[in-house]
């Protein structure tokens, strides 16, 4: 039966723990914590030891992957061992479901490409498809059935890689900063934590030293950024999960208060809704065929008030009554415009 890509890379995880000179004898366990580690991100246990048992028989056995791996265990040591030791999957030509898995990912590399920051990702396909001899795939051979939503034409992207420099060499930035909404143009100071895309915008959020607290700016109203080289900021405590964990978009924050909000949805979005969550934290009160009503645990910020706006003719805010009268005054304000008053 042939081997999912999930397995193909816990193979090369424990060729790289058998073959490791600094830490010879591995037991399963330090196996299973690798495998963890390198695949699911946790040090928790993600696969059983009987697994882990048929992962070796598979490369031992499995004359489809043609490994023939010659794994023992070491009764002195209490650990495992290849019996050759020049052997290694590493210098073996790449399956037909090895070579597919990785043309896959090199043409899903490729789609990232053009983001400023992840430019050296040319140079490494390159080498990719040289060392695994994958230079006639294509990327035709992926694109008609997968498309991310990327552009050359967003603005702020050419602030990215300045930007990622400064975050990862801790070094505090100056830039000029066009505040379309307050209509003023001025330089701002902040220390540069974090960058994140949502919705084909990119935003960098940074401690804002004279304000004391963590704000969020968009790049696309930088007009000048100035990295200062000479400085070394110490990082403030971050936690991004933590940040963004009770927001809907980039207005985060820990120390938001997180308010309960009351919506009710009809017709075909009361059916859209339990499918397609508004936030991890939504709660169903009642539900019928065409009426939803529910609950979020979030913070009442503007990009949670645009939301609704987007959903008008279908949603009606509940509570709290504050924000009910807020999305009834703006489509007060639509329905004068187009009245023409």
């Amino acid at each position: 039966m042939p081997a999912n890509k999930n397995a193909l890379i816990r193979y090369r995880i424990i060729d790289r723990c058998l073959t490791n000179k600094l830490r010879k004898y591995p037991t399963k366990q330090y196996i299973l914590e690798k495998i963890c580690q390198d695949l699911y991100g946790t040090v928790e246990e993600a696969i059983s030891v009987s697994s882990l048992e048929k992962d070796f028989d598979a490369m031992r056995n499995d004359a489809s992957l043609g490994y023939n791996a010659p794994i023992k265990y070491c009764k002195r040591n209490k650990g495992y061992y290849y019996t050759d030791p020049e052997y290694s999957i590493d210098g073996l030509a790449l399956n037909d479901q090895e070579t597919e898995a990785l043309q896959e990912s090199v043409s899903l590399l490729k789609s990232f490409g053009e983001i400023p920051v992840l430019k050296n990702l040319s140079d490494a396909i390159q080498k990719i498809n040289t060392r695994f001899s994958l230079s006639e795939w294509s990327e035709e051979a992926i694109t008609p059935y997968l498309e991310f939503e990327t552009s050359d034409l967003v603005p702020g992207r050419e602030w990215i890689k300045q930007i990622y420099d400064a975050i990862k060499n801790r070094n505090p930035i100056r830039f000029i900063y066009n505040n379309t909404y307050k209509n003023e143009i001025r330089e701002h100071s902040l220390e540069p934590h974090y960058l994140k895309e949502v919705k084909n915008a990119w935003y960098l959020l940074g401690w804002n030293t004279k304000r004391k607290l963590f704000l969020v700016y968009h790049l696309d109203k930088f007009q000048e950024v100035f990295i200062d080289e000479s400085q070394i900021f110490i990082r403030k405590e971050f936690n991004p999960v933590e940040h963004f964990q009770n927001a809907i978009g980039i207005m985060g924050g820990e120390n938001a208060q997180v308010e309960r909000i009351v919506m009710e949805a009809t017709g075909p979005l009361a059916r859209a809704l339990p499918l397609q969550l508004i936030h991890p934290s939504q709660k169903t009160l009642e539900s019928s065929e065409d009426r939803l009503l529910f609950e979020l645990r979030v913070i009442n910020n503007d990009e949670l008030f645009r939301k609704i706006i987007s959903m008008t003719g279908s949603i009606k805010v509940i509570e709290p009554l504050s924000l009910q009268k807020r999305v009834l005054d703006e489509l007060q304000k639509a329905l004068k415009a187009y009245d023409g008053k």
